[in-house]
């Protein structure tokens, strides 16, 4: 249906313009009441939105105009004139409705689709043509009880053709009814629009045809390598080279991606659609892509056991100045027995004479059971002329053992290293007093996850708050003969099919597969400057095939013309 607004103010005009083409309403505006009232009366509408502020000629002399040139023509007032003498006068007047400003736009349109209803058309609201009916007030088409999504100008250019079934309509002619006074009547908008829907019996008789129009051919994937960029989100990966990575839904059917954007669901590794990723799991810290592929844990709750305490080293400068006289000098050291539980032992120097030191390693009482004791923990040192330790000679570090620790703890036995590389760890020279500047012991307690990374080889290393590291798994990626034979399953998952060949199943940077980049994702590898382009140039050239379709229909009617 055709819409006439009278309305000076733009803003507003824009608004209820908008608001009515997007209810397939074919609009025009205009900004004085001379303008209106010309329009009104030279051309067909099916309703008038009127204003009664108008410049050139006020709404009220356009509306009693209105009434005598076209009395049947719906007139809707809207206006900011609410005073019931307003109201009065306008619907005396010849006005079919009043709606004051400001207003809804749901109630304006819901009182045009009522003027509609109850309005003295040339034609009713639900138009039929054989099977194929119209209803215009609700904007709804059906073909033989099937509902047909039409546009907005599709659904005015076919109300316009079957109130007109039967009589011969020209160009110009639609173009006045179905599209507004800016339509640029140069274009061949309009003979596109009729040669789609062209009316006729071909295609298994059917009175209304939809053209063929087109179709996807194909929608092949481009598997070429994207730039990766960094996340720093550990469960992010990307591949750098061939592959894909492994999916497992819940179902157990597998997929196969190159989006790396995974997450951590119930200590899992899962794609955003909750797939689980596959690969090798970590038994003990131990990888075996022997196995068959399976889900990926990520070692939550996962505890490093903790490990006995087996050697001892002291960097340690006992005072040349010393003597027999002075107090011993002890230095602490930390050490961890089998249950993970934490010692600390003193090593005490004292200084008999000169370059000779004794020394004992003492651990305090209450970490000790019935009958525990420090084993070989006494002994002696012996330094040369030039503070260099000579006794015990390299190679003779003292052996000692803890037994009976009270947490009950097997014994812990552990060498104290007196040399590295050859060179003694323990010196004496003249200093201000005996200090120590390092003091290392292997072993720790055990230990949480604290967290994981994913190297270039795909295997996930857990780091843990002892200071350990663990293998957890290991990635897997596939490839295929052929990836273009892939099937697209939705999103970027893919399965196999004859074209593209089974898949082959490996470790990265394996059997020519690519490497990952952990905490980072590989970026589209599509250049959206490119594509565009290339849909500007498709567009063209399809806007010459319908001019050269156009023009041919053109000739060809005009040469039969000519022969009648």
């Amino acid at each position: 249906m055709r819409v006439l607004i009278a309305e000076d103010d733009e803003a507003l005009a824009k608004f209820v313009r908008q608001g009515l083409e997007g209810e397939n309403y074919s609009v025009d505006v205009f900004a004085d009441g001379e303008q209106a009232r010309s329009a009104a009366t030279e051309r067909e509408y099916d309703l008038v939105i009127l204003d009664l502020n108008l410049p050139t000629m006020d709404g009220v002399s356009v509306l009693r105009y209105l009434r005598l040139k076209k009395p049947s023509l719906p007139v809707l007032v809207l206006t900011q004139r609410t005073r019931v003498e307003d109201k009065v006068q306008c619907l005396d007047t010849g006005a079919d409705d009043y709606l004051g400003k400001p207003f809804s736009f749901n109630e304006l349109s819901a009182r045009i689709r009522a003027l509609v209803r109850r309005s003295h058309l040339p034609s009713e609201p639900v138009l039929t043509v054989s099977d194929l009916k119209l209803d215009r007030v609700e904007h709804l088409v059906e073909r033989a009880g099937r509902r047909i999504e039409l546009t907005t100008k599709e659904f005015l250019l076919l109300e316009y053709l079957m109130r007109n079934t039967g009589r011969r309509v020209t160009r110009s002619m639609i173009i006045e009814h179905v599209w507004n006074l800016t339509f640029d009547t140069t274009t061949n908008v309009v003979d596109v629009y009729i040669n789609y829907q062209n009316l006729g019996t071909t295609g298994s008789g059917d009175p209304l045809q939809v053209g063929a129009g087109t179709e996807v051919g194909s929608t092949p994937s481009l598997f070429t390598q994207g730039s990766v960029s960094s996340t720093g989100v550990s469960t992010d990966v990307a591949i750098q080279g061939s592959g894909f990575f492994v999916l497992q839904d819940p179902s157990g059917v597998i997929n196969y991606t190159r989006a790396g954007d995974f997450s951590e669901l119930n200590n899992y590794l899962v794609t955003a659609s909750g797939q689980q990723v596959l690969g090798y799991p970590a038994v003990n810290g131990v990888i075996n892509t022997g196995t068959g592929l399976g889900p990926l844990q990520l070692g939550a709750g996962t505890i490093s056991p903790p490990t006995a305490t087996t050697n001892v080293q002291l960097t340690t400068n006992l005072n040349a100045a010393a003597s027999p006289t002075d107090p011993p000098f002890s230095t602490p050291i930390t050490v961890y027995d089998s249950l993970g539980a934490s010692h600390i032992l003193n090593f005490t120097f004292t200084n008999t004479g000169p370059g000779a030191w004794s020394y004992a390693v003492t651990i305090p009482p209450g970490d000790l059971g019935a009958g525990g004791a420090v084993q070989n923990g006494t002994g002696t040192l012996q330094f040369d002329s030039s503070g260099n330790l000579v006794q015990p000679a390299a190679g003779n570090d003292p052996a000692i053992t803890i037994s009976g620790l009270a947490d009950g703890a097997a014994n812990l036995p552990f060498t104290w290293q007196l040399y590295s590389n050859g060179s003694g760890l323990l010196t004496q020279v003249a200093a201000t007093t005996s200090s120590t500047s390092s003091a290392n012991a292997d072993g720790a307690g055990s230990g949480s996850l604290v967290k994981f990374t994913i190297g270039s080889d795909g295997v996930i290393t857990g780091s843990f708050s002892n200071g350990k590291t663990q293998a957890l798994g290991q990635l897997a990626l596939a490839t295929f003969a052929n990836n273009d034979g892939l099937q697209l399953d939705g999103n970027t998952d893919f399965s196999p099919t004859l074209a593209s060949g089974q898949a082959v199943l490996g470790t990265p940077n394996a059997g020519g597969r690519g490497t990952l980049s952990g905490g980072a994702l590989e970026l589209s590898n599509v250049d959206i400057a490119t594509e565009f382009a290339n849909l500007i140039v498709a567009q063209r050239g399809y806007e010459a095939d319908a001019k050269a379709v156009t023009t041919f229909d053109q000739i060809t009617q005009d040469t039969i013309a000519l022969k009648q």
